[in-house]
């Protein structure tokens, strides 16, 4: 009896570890008026190393346009180049990448008045 050998292909299956964000500084933040705040918004998950990255900055509950003295667009990192009493509040960068979301939020209070 003749025996053949046969090879038995599986595919590699693909791991997804959760999508997870998460803001430096993180929690809250005291600023003066005044001065200079920058934001990093992190992402980590398997998932993030092959698809494309679709990060939204809020303040407040609200995407952040011209009207506030914030840069940001889809960057990484969001920036506060001179803190003014408007800029107190609750921020937030919200990812997604496909169909997964996830966000991280930081309180920005006010310090010294000037």
């Amino acid at each position: 009896m003749a025996f053949e050998r046969l090879n038995c292909l599986y595919p590699t299956p693909i791991v997804h570890s959760a999508l997870t964000v998460s803001l430096l500084p993180s929690g809250q933040l005291t600023a003066d008026v005044g001065s200079r705040v920058e934001v990093q918004c992190l992402v980590q998950g398997a998932t993030v190393t092959s698809r494309h990255i679709t990060r939204t900055w809020l303040k407040d509950g609200h995407p952040i346009d011209g009207q506030h003295s914030a840069d940001s667009s889809a960057s990484a990192v969001l920036a506060l180049p001179k803190i003014q009493r408007e800029d107190a509040g609750m921020y937030q960068c919200l990812v997604r990448v496909d169909d997964d979301s996830a966000q991280s939020s930081l309180q920005v209070i006010l310090g010294v008045l000037q």
